[in-house]
């Protein structure tokens, strides 16, 4: 919606952002208040025996902390601003080929989508000459 104020120069009625407003606010309290749904920061630390041979050939087990899987607050972090580049990109996209089809009545959806390919496969060689 906000990107249809934005590239598309949309009006909506008050009503509709009340309700976006809501709707957001209402995902965020479920989000935060349901237990099995919390996003954790931190995994427990399980023990683990390792068992070793002493030199006279008995054998010892001693016990150690080891983390067997790591996780980072980073992690977390980094997967919730992909979720929002995503999303911003993907209202993008959809506002950026109606104002392109308005623009261009003659432009089929073919067309649009072989010079989106060749402007994504150009880009992506630029970078490969970059390194």
């Amino acid at each position: 919606m906000l990107m249809g104020v934005v590239l598309g120069g949309k009006k909506y009625p008050n009503y509709d952002y009340f309700v976006a407003l809501l709707i957001g606010a209402g995902i965020t309290m479920f989000m935060s208040s349901t237990d099995d749904l919390k996003v954790s920061f931190h995994y427990n630390i399980q023990e683990t025996t390792f068992i070793s041979n002493d030199i006279d050939g008995g054998s010892s087990s001693s016990s150690s902390s080891s983390t067997l899987l790591q996780h980072t607050d980073g992690a977390v972090w980094t997967g919730v601003m992909l979720l929002l580049l995503f999303l911003f990109f993907d209202s993008f996209t959809s506002q950026w080929q109606s104002r392109m089809f308005q623009r261009h009545v003659d432009l089929s959806m073919v067309e649009l989508i072989v010079r989106m390919v060749l402007l994504i496969i150009m880009a992506f060689f630029l970078s490969l000459l970059q390194k």
